[in-house]
């Protein structure tokens, strides 16, 4: 479903968009581009419905925002709920690697299949055969000695469980298939489903979520800004458990272990632990949670995505702005495309055009794309922009071209900041939808565009008056919002040291207190805290502040 940068911005605005993540000082060889190379500027990564991990993780970190607010904001209609702790079934699909699987399982433990026993250490082996289930063992589990036993019948039933015979203590306890070394808290069984064998793991939610939620959302979240990002943490748990409850994939689990569904890792791997301490404590803090439909009272299927662009797309939950996702390294992204290669996969003769027709209008560059024309000398073939996203492995269908042989943009130009070797490519879009945004490019890419000369835009310099962290303001024209940077010393030196004003606040800065408290602390993206007098809160516009436990 599914390289963290700092954002900032004065206390005036009411955001700050950086479309593209800072990059180096262009050091790569020169690239060539063909004439009818098609140029992308995009935003996001995934489908965008629902809740955005980065948007989330980016609201803990610098809004300061609860997990409860989080799931608010990008599921509404919904409300919090709970389900306890039951028992939930998952296919195993990942390791499904033909229509009949054919594994060995082994535990440091004595286990059963069915109702025969095998030995602590062994391995069995199960296959199906025209009389029913029969089973292998071998000493030494996941060896590759040659030397079995068996077969031995195990009957013909629908479903044949795997049974640890006591509690596993140590991770080498577990159920353990050999051929992914993963080991599975709970049971496994083997379920026949109509002329193929499927892998089944049933567990706790709870246990089923510790080995989900480190595959979805990095846990390192959990130690930044001086641990608020657990709350991006919680927020996800919440978000699987929904998702996973709210799932009837199959009539012998309730979803599969992969992207398909969610992605499920179980608790070890080749016995090293693929649990987390922060995970855990996120899936515990939350135990239970899930978000409930407004309508109905029915567990809603929380869908997210590794990151919106700034807007999620809409559907089961209204569209909402995701400030958030300034945290995502994909929150804008360029791609260079081949017009041969766009021409020759639909068949529409010599590539004239790559024409954008309709698109959903939420966030910048007009939205996601509806229907776009694939422009040729014989013909025009019109596709959806999620189908032209998948046949080209594009990030998302939010994307716009800004340099083809035709341009629907009304212009280009490329610039830089005094204090950076970055180039961006500002572009002005069509007159049918006027927009200006801009984007960092890459030395490659900017190569291939023949290297054109760039102009310094130019950038105001403010501080907090409670430290000496330097932000660099700048004002892109046409643009509705500032970009923002927090410099180095070299950064500040680099633009000649120029004269820096105090300012009120900076994007990214958090204002909360502890319990009944009244007094209020700021926190900066610089991650320094400040107890506010009533003048600097004032001065702040008097934000309200977040109630943190005591």
């Amino acid at each position: 479903m599914p390289a963290l940068q700092r954002w900032s911005r004065l206390a005036t605005c009411t955001a700050a968009v950086l479309v593209g993540a800072l990059v180096g000082p262009f050091a790569s060889s020169p690239a060539s581009a063909a004439a009818d190379d098609v140029v992308l500027i995009g935003h996001g990564y995934g489908h965008g419905r629902g809740m955005g991990q980065y948007g989330s993780y980016g609201y803990a970190v610098d809004h300061g925002w609860t997990s409860a607010m989080i799931l608010d904001h990008f599921y509404g209609g919904t409300k919090a709920g709970s389900v306890g702790n039951p028992n939930i079934s998952v296919r195993l699909s990942s390791i499904e690697s033909s229509s009949t699987v054919d594994t060995w399982i082994t535990s440091a433990k004595p286990f059963k299949v069915g109702t025969v026993d095998v030995g602590a250490g062994s391995g069995a082996r199960i296959v199906w055969t025209t009389t029913g289930w029969q089973m292998y063992t071998k000493f030494e589990g996941c060896t590759s000695l040659p030397k079995t036993y068996g077969p031995y019948a195990l009957g013909s039933a629908t479903t044949l469980p795997i049974t640890l015979g006591a509690a596993p203590v140590a991770l080498t306890d577990l159920l353990t298939v050999c051929d992914s070394g993963r080991g599975y808290r709970g049971t496994l069984s083997y379920v026949r489903d109509g002329s193929t064998n499927k892998l089944v793991n049933t567990l706790p939610l709870q246990s089923y979520l510790k080995g989900v939620v480190p595959r979805e959302s990095p846990a390192s979240w959990g130690d930044v800004r001086g641990g608020w990002g657990i709350e991006a943490l919680k927020a996800q748990s919440v978000a699987a458990r929904s998702y996973a409850w709210s799932s009837n994939r199959y009539p012998y689990a309730k979803l599969c272990d992969t992207e398909a569904c969610q992605v499920y890792g179980g608790a070890a791997g080749d016995g090293v632990a693929l649990e987390d301490a922060r995970t855990n404590r996120a899936v515990d803090g939350t135990s239970g949670l899930v978000r409930l439909s407004n309508a109905n009272g029915a567990v809603v299927s929380t869908e997210f995505s590794s990151g919106t662009g700034g807007y999620t797309a809409g559907g089961t939950f209204p569209a909402v702005v995701d400030d958030g996702d300034r945290k995502s390294p994909n929150a804008s992204w360029t791609v260079r495309l081949s017009g041969s290669a766009i021409a020759s996969a639909y068949a529409v003769g010599t590539f004239k055009q790559l024409k954008i027709i309709r698109q959903n209008t939420l966030g910048v560059a007009g939205g996601r794309v509806q229907q776009v024309d694939v422009v040729g000398a014989t013909k025009t073939v019109s596709v959806t922009g999620d189908a032209f996203r998948q046949k080209f492995g594009l990030k998302s269908d939010w994307f716009f071209p800004v340099i083809q042989p035709t341009q629907q943009v009304k212009s280009v130009a490329y610039k830089k900041l005094a204090f950076s070797d970055v180039v961006y490519r500002q572009v002005a879009g069509p007159s049918y939808s006027p927009w200006t945004q801009h984007a960092s490019v890459t030395a490659a890419d900017y190569a291939a565009s023949g290297s054109p000369a760039t102009t310094v835009q130019a950038s105001s310099y403010v501080k907090y008056s409670w430290s000496s962290t330097v932000y660099a303001v700048t004002a892109w024209a046409g643009e509705r919002l500032p970009q923002v940077d927090m410099l180095s010393y070299d950064q500040w030196k680099r633009a000649g040291f120029p004269t820096v004003r105090n300012a009120a606040t900076v994007y990214g800065t958090m204002y909360y207190r502890f319990g009944s408290d009244p007094a209020i602390y700021a926190e900066g993206p610089d991650e320094v805290r400040h107890h506010l007098t009533y003048a600097e809160w004032t001065a702040a516009g008097q934000p309200a502040p977040v109630v943190r436990p005591a």
